[in-house]
């Protein structure tokens, strides 16, 4: 037991509950993105819940329902973990999974009840899970940012890339020229 709690006191709580934050935000936006129909964000959530519903027959066996509920549950977390590599992602995945999940609700009954949301007996394990992956995904894209990183980024690649861009573009020029 007293490994589970040291291991668990290192989830940052600040970022834990900025992932809370972010997901409910997600949650709020996607009544806006249902209601003006913004199929940009709304392809993902839906190719993914009839992937779902292909896959998870009721009349499917306890173990292959689990199997499929849990593999891609772990799939989607650890992405959200594996995501802080790629810095501000973890941040952004947090918006977009409140959003998936209330695009998902909204489209199969629509109505965004939150108390039902939140209390339900899936919601209260799977949400914490969620917030903690992205909490573990927001705490590696924060080690890695340093502002020797961002130093060498602004004042080496930055410059790098305009000149490389400058002659890009006289080439192009040039070329274009010569063929007119």
């Amino acid at each position: 037991m007293q490994d589970y709690l040291s291991i668990l006191k290192t989830v940052d709580m600040r970022l834990f509950l900025l992932s809370a934050v972010l997901f409910c935000v997600g949650i709020v936006l996607s009544s806006l993105v249902v209601k003006k129909n913004l199929r940009v964000f709304l392809w993902y959530p839906l190719w993914i819940w009839n992937i779902v519903k292909k896959h998870l027959s009721l009349n499917a066996s306890f173990l292959k329902m689990f199997f499929t509920i849990f593999l891609l549950n772990s799939l989607s977390l650890f992405v959200n973990v594996i995501s802080g590599f790629l810095i501000i992602l973890p941040f952004v995945f947090a918006i977009l999974l409140g959003m998936n999940i209330g695009i998902i609700i909204l489209e199969q009954t629509k109505k965004l009840n939150l108390i039902v949301l939140f209390l339900n007996p899936v919601s209260v394990f799977e949400f914490p899970a969620a917030w903690i992956s992205l909490s573990l995904g927001m705490k590696i894209g924060i080690s890695s940012y340093s502002t020797d990183m961002l130093s060498v980024y602004v004042f080496v690649v930055i410059p790098l890339l305009i000149v490389s861009g400058i002659i890009e573009t006289v080439m192009i020029k040039l070329l274009a020229r010569q063929k007119g």
